[in-house]
C-alpha cells in the first residue's frame, strides 16, 4: 500500500474522531482533510466542536473553518475541493486522512461522483430571482424525471437539478455512486455502543456550554446561514427566554443523539468502511490511532 494512500476516518458526532485523527497523523506523517459540512463553515466553532487552533497547530487541517458561513456548496463542490488538497499532501510526500461524520463527502472522494456539468453563474442568478413555486414548476416541466428523484422543499436542491437540466443533463445519471470502490482503500469506521456515545454527547454538550458557546451565538447574530448546525434554534429560544437553560441542553442532546443516529444508519449501509469498535479497543488496552496505522500499511 503506497504512503501516500489517503485514509478515511468516518463515524457520528462525538464519537471522538478528531483526537484519533490528531494522533494517526503525527504516526503517519500525515494532514487532516476536514469532511463535515458545518465545521466547513467559519462560524460556531464551539457549537460544531471543529478542531480547535491548538490542534490545528499540531498537524495541518484543511477544509476546516474555511467557507463563509453563507456560502452554499454541493458535494461535487466539496469533492472538487477536497481533491486538489489531497493532491497538494501528496506531492508533499506526506499522507491524507480524510476525516468526518458527513457520509456523501467521504464517499464522493472514495468512489467518485456521476458527471455533472459545471456550475452556470448566469443560471444561478436567473434562479435566485425565482420564488419556490416557480422553481417546482419549472422543474416538473423541465426535467421531471429530476422532479420525482428529489426532494422538491428544498429549494437547494431544486435550483441545482434545474440548472444541470438547463446545462443539458435533464435526466439524473443511472448510477450517481458505484456500488463498491474501484480499488482498495483504507477506510474506517468508529463506533461505540449507544450508551457510551450517548454519555459523550451529554458531556460534549455540557462542554460547550462551559466553553460559552451561548455567547459565541449571540455574537454571531441571526446572520444567513448555508448550513444552519445542531443546536442553534435551541440556543436562540434560549437567548430569546423560549426555552429554560436545562431544556435547551436536553433538546440539544436529544437532537445530536437523532443525528448520530441518522449517521450510522447512513455509514451501516456502506460495507466498504472497516469497523473498530472503540471500547474493544480501549478495553485490550489497544491505541485506536496505532491500531488503524498499522492496518493501514
Amino acid at each position: 500500500m503506497p504512503k501516500s494512500t489517503p485514509i478515511f476516518l468516518a463515524g457520528p458526532t462525538a464519537v471522538g474522531k478528531t483526537i484519533i485523527a490528531l494522533r494517526l497523523a503525527k504516526l503517519l506523517d500525515g494532514e487532516v482533510v476536514g469532511a463535515d459540512a458545518r465545521q466547513i463553515y467559519d462560524a460556531f466553532p464551539i457549537l460544531t466542536a471543529a478542531p480547535d487552533s491548538k490542534t490545528r497547530s499540531m498537524v495541518p487541517h484543511h477544509l476546516v473553518q474555511c467557507l463563509p458561513p453563507n456560502q452554499g456548496i454541493s458535494v461535487f463542490d466539496y469533492m472538487e475541493m477536497a481533491r486538489v488538497v489531497i493532491d497538494e499532501i501528496i506531492t508533499r510526500r506526506r499522507r491524507p486522512i480524510i476525516v468526518g461524520g458527513t457520509g456523501l463527502y467521504l464517499q464522493a472522494l472514495a468512489l467518485g461522483l456521476a458527471p455533472a456539468p459545471p456550475p452556470s453563474p448566469d443560471i444561478r442568478r436567473e434562479l435566485s430571482t425565482m420564488s419556490n413555486k416557480e422553481l417546482q414548476q419549472k422543474l416538473i416541466a423541465t426535467a421531471p424525471a429530476w422532479a420525482a428523484r428529489i426532494d422538491l422543499a428544498n429549494r437547494r436542491r431544486v435550483e441545482r437539478a434545474l440548472e444541470r437540466a438547463m446545462l443539458g443533463q435533464v435526466t439524473p445519471p443511472d448510477a450517481q455512486w458505484k456500488a463498491t470502490p474501484t480499488a482498495e482503500i483504507k477506510a474506517f469506521l468508529l463506533v461505540r455502543n449507544r450508551t457510551s456515545l450517548h454519555s459523550l454527547i451529554t458531556q460534549r454538550t455540557a462542554e460547550m456550554f462551559d466553553a460559552e458557546v451561548t455567547e459565541e451565538v449571540a455574537a454571531f447574530g441571526k446572520r444567513p446561514l448555508a448550513r444552519p448546525p445542531i443546536g442553534l434554534n435551541e440556543i436562540w429560544a434560549y437567548l430569546d427566554g423560549e426555552l429554560s437553560l436545562q431544556d435547551c441542553i436536553g433538546q440539544i442532546n436529544m437532537a445530536t443523539r437523532k443525528y448520530a443516529k441518522r449517521q450510522m444508519t447512513w455509514f451501516n449501509a456502506r460495507p466498504w468502511f472497516r469497523q473498530l469498535d472503540l471500547q474493544e479497543l480501549e478495553k485490550n488496552c489497544l491505541d485506536p490511532a496505532t491500531h488503524i496505522a498499522e492496518l493501514s500499511f
